[in-house]
């Protein structure tokens, strides 16, 4: 009899290296079967209704948790005199759950060093003099060939390939517990990233004969954020955020925590706590994978 054991996976953060702007990228790869999924999705969607402006859309953290940005974070919460109260109901949701999970994170800036590549240049932004455009436009090209000349056959999203294979062969392993197990990939689909995850799939599939596509593997779904079937995406989503701002918060890049309460950072790092201890959730470093 057949067991299906999907993957759900959920990135947070840039993973190119030459992104100038954010230290890590991480990636949280969960586990869990289809009924755990659906599961996940009916009370998801319960917790919708009580609480999201828009419950026909999954839940999509940044825009929850942080304050509204025109053009790019909107507003998610129906009422924010509930933000505790919907936070709380979210966690003991969660809590019903019976899934597995892990994060894997890259340090962009320990990378970069491994290979000898400088701190990426800075788009001078809207203001700036054509002179100061023109300097940075050749200053992206230049650095975009020092990556190449530095990495090799890698590519500047070398990041997201070591994530997805530490992703993958989560997975595998998990298959592997029996020969009746078999399982899809779900990823939250980003017009950018797409065909890549594609591709890396296929290059990790080379060489490992237990994660075969068509045979072990079922099939690859990439969910958009207006897609509500099932819960295992909204539940990535969560993870990753939640563990990208405490990494953030332990390493005190403050720039990237301009735009968030400091009330809710300490929310943040309880909610962490939470997940290590309750369902041992917990964050790996793997910029030591590169090689």
């Amino acid at each position: 009899m057949t067991n299906f054991i999907n993957l759900y996976v959920d990135e947070s953060g840039l993973p190119n290296v030459g992104n100038p702007y954010y230290r890590f990228f991480l990636m949280t790869a969960l586990t869990m079967n289809p009924e755990q999924d659906e599961l996940a999705g009916l009370l998801m969607s319960k917790w919708r209704n009580s609480y999201l402006a828009n419950p026909f859309k999954c839940l999509h953290s940044v825009d929850f948790f942080e304050d509204r940005i025109p053009n790019y974070k909107k507003r998610e919460l129906r009422m924010t005199r509930r933000f505790n109260k919907a936070t709380r109901d979210l966690l003991e949701m969660i809590k019903y759950i019976d899934f597995h999970a892990e994060v894997y994170y890259v340090d962009l800036k320990s990378l970069r060093t491994k290979y000898r590549i400088g701190i990426p240049p800075i788009d001078p932004g809207r203001g700036a003099t054509v002179s100061a455009k023109t300097t940075y436009t050749q200053a992206k090209q230049d650095y975009r060939q020092l990556i190449i000349t530095q990495m090799g056959k890698k590519t500047e999203y070398y990041p997201l390939k070591l994530c997805l294979f530490r992703s993958f062969q989560k997975h595998s392993q998990t298959l592997q517990t029996s020969p009746d197990n078999k399982g899809s990939i779900n990823l939250e689909s980003i017009a950018t990233s797409d065909g890549r995850y594609v591709d890396i799939y296929h290059n990790y599939a080379t060489s490992d004969l237990h994660y075969r596509h068509g045979n072990e593997i079922i099939g690859m779904n990439l969910h958009t954020k207006a897609s509500t079937n099932g819960g295992g995406i909204e539940i990535a989503d969560f993870i990753s955020y939640i563990s990208l701002q405490t990494l953030r918060k332990e390493h005190k890049l403050r720039g990237e925590l301009s735009n968030i309460n400091p009330s809710k950072l300490r929310l943040f790092k309880e909610i962490r706590d939470y997940m290590r201890t309750k369902f041992s959730v917990h964050l790996i470093d793997i910029t030591g994978d590169a090689v």
